[in-house]
């Protein structure tokens, strides 16, 4: 049974815009959809992957950073697999941050769904050096010919490392949401 319905409409559609609210969607937030093409502009990057004794961790951290995200920690470890990878960060204290990213085989295209980085160790180019191991792995080991992504608009920082890697602007989405919950008699 569904319960929860999403759509994603160019902020130009005003028909989507107007269906979503005429039909008890509630706008959610502003979306920027990205896209990086293959270049070579990525040297080698040591690519690590989410070992099994920090899935509780991860877990944990996802879960916190995102709580009502469309996929839950333990969700992202049940789709582990080639195309789906859970790239990490960690130091002598743990797991410092995660990216999680989707290869689609048929389209050679990656998308990165969650990066999360713990919040007492930002600004310390966590993020970025994920996002640099995701790519290279997606465009040489899965030979992607292209990466997309979608961020809150609202979301400077991560936009601008967006940007800075190389992703380029494809168009500006609403988030729309719709919440149906059969009542209990």
């Amino acid at each position: 049974q569904l319960h929860t319905y999403f759509l994603f409409a160019d902020t130009s559609n005003h028909a989507a815009a107007k269906f979503a609210l005429k039909n008890g969607f509630l706008l959610q937030s502003a979306q920027t959809y990205m896209e990086l093409k293959k270049n070579s502009g990525f040297g080698f990057k040591n690519v690590s992957l989410l070992p099994v004794h920090l899935h509780s961790d991860f877990i944990h951290l996802h879960d916190t950073l995102f709580p009502r995200a469309y996929y839950s920690g333990k969700e992202i470890i049940e789709r582990i697999n080639d195309d789906h990878k859970v790239y990490t960060s960690e130091d002598e204290n743990g797991l410092d941050g995660y990216l999680y990213a989707e290869y689609n085989r048929q389209e050679k295209e990656g998308s990165i769904e969650f990066i999360g980085v713990d919040p007492d160790k930002r600004m310390k180019g966590i993020g970025r050096n994920l996002l640099e191991m995701a790519v290279h792995d997606l465009f040489v080991n899965s030979v992607a010919n292209s990466i997309k992504l979608c961020v809150e608009t609202a979301n400077e920082k991560a936009l601008s490392i967006y940007k800075k890697a190389g992703f380029k602007v494809e168009r500006s989405l609403n988030f729309f949401k719709l919440d149906i919950r059969v009542k209990e008699q």
